[in-house]
């Protein structure tokens, strides 16, 4: 005896639905967070702190390090007569040193910054508060993330949507708009990301100069593939542990030194074997990097190759490429769909 199993099917309008829903459902979170730290702008204290100093603070989290970066400033402010001496780190973490480098040199070379207090807690301040993309962060990328999802849904119940019978003047019109609309868009932001990815890794192999760097200690860090986007895996896969080494070195340019990290080699799921590069370059005790000369605190390890300069912009310009003809062709198709205007009969004209 044969069992058949019959499979669900998933209508266009279900799957518009399902996205429809978790758009509005994003939306919403984003829409609440985002006035919840409106309300904190608004009940909160304001004080002027001045700032003693400054460093980058390494993200560690279940015990182990990852390549992320906030920066970290010693500040000084009185509030309601009690003066406090604290340190304040930036909410938001980047993989970006150099940027968060950069901005504790500004901060300690302006002396003063801006914080947000809680009454309720005067000695845990907040930095970058204000109507800015740092602070309002986490209900910006939602809130993104719940517009995709709500335009999803609009392009596919309108493409694939059943008109009634009759109903044929202009039939798929609408739909075809939107897929021209949809793969416009993406055709320019795949090229766009392609040559930007072009632009900046031929800027640092011909702009970046070399420098032989001492090794003061080196670590291996660790990243999910669930974790900041930093994989591939499915929502339903089981996460993927990748490991690095990082190396913590110094050098000198213009008379100033430079204490910054670089991660040497490639990330993998081989945790020793990134132990092992680790260890090799502390053994060293020097290494040779290229460093922008505008930002000295951007660093990275060799020349780029051609996979920075060549195949990882073609991953990103050949499907722009792909959705441009796809907007040829549907705008083609919509051109033959437009309606003619009825012509005239001879006896009429008469």
């Amino acid at each position: 005896m044969i069992l058949r199993l019959r499979l669900p099917e998933f209508s266009p309008k279900w799957i518009a639905a399902v996205f429809g829903a978790a758009g509005v459902v994003l939306l919403g979170v984003s829409v609440s967070g985002a006035y919840q730290r409106a309300e904190k702008l608004r009940s909160w204290s304001r004080v002027d702190a001045r700032v003693d100093g400054g460093d980058v603070a390494s993200l560690s989290t279940r015990g182990r390090r990852e390549a992320m970066y906030a920066a970290t400033l010693r500040l000084r402010y009185d509030f309601r007569g009690k003066q406090y001496v604290v340190p304040a780190t930036e909410e938001v973490y980047s993989s970006s040193y150099a940027a968060q480098a950069r901005g504790v040199q500004e901060a300690t070379r302006e002396g003063s910054v801006q914080l947000l207090l809680d009454p309720s807690q005067p000695a845990a301040p907040v930095l970058n508060a204000g109507y800015n993309p740092e602070f309002f962060f986490g209900s910006l990328v939602t809130g993104w993330i719940g517009v995709v999802f709500v335009s999803l849904a609009t392009l596919v119940w309108r493409a694939f949507r059943v008109r009634p019978a009759g109903a044929t003047k202009g039939r798929g019109s609408g739909s075809v708009a939107w897929l021209v609309v949809f793969f416009a868009v993406m055709g320019v932001s795949f090229i766009g990301g392609g040559g930007t990815a072009f632009y900046f890794a031929q800027r640092e192999l011909t702009a970046w100069k070399p420098v032989d760097a001492r090794v003061d200690s080196a670590d291996v860090v660790w990243r999910s593939s669930r974790s900041r986007g930093s994989g591939g895996a499915n929502s339903g896969s089981a996460p993927i542990d990748l490991y690095a080494a990082r190396a913590w070195i110094t050098y000198v340019f213009r008379d100033s030194v430079y204490h910054v990290p670089v991660v040497r080699g490639a990330y993998s799921n081989d945790s020793s074997s990134a132990a092992a590069v680790a260890r090799a370059v502390e053994r060293a005790g020097a290494i040779s990097v290229r460093f922008n000369p505008n930002n000295p605190f951007d660093v990275s390890v060799g020349r780029p190759g051609a996979v920075r300069r060549f195949w990882l912009p073609a991953l990103f310009i050949l499907p722009g490429i792909v959705c441009l003809i796809l907007v040829w062709v549907f705008g083609r198709k919509k051109r033959r769909r437009r309606p003619r205007r009825p012509r005239r009969s001879a006896a009429a004209a008469t």
